[in-house]
């Protein structure tokens, strides 16, 4: 958790390949939007 500065949980992060959080919720989050984001991560790199 102090890696990468989080708060606690229920948290979501998504962090790329290079070890950089591309997504970060607290508590609640969009799923559809996750999902868009992993695709876009996936594909372009």
């Amino acid at each position: 958790m102090q890696r990468y500065n989080t708060m606690g949980t229920p948290e979501v992060a998504i962090i790329d390949q290079d070890g950089v959080i591309r997504m970060q919720r607290f508590g609640g989050f969009d799923a559809h939007q996750a999902e868009q984001l992993i695709r876009h991560l996936l594909t372009s790199g």
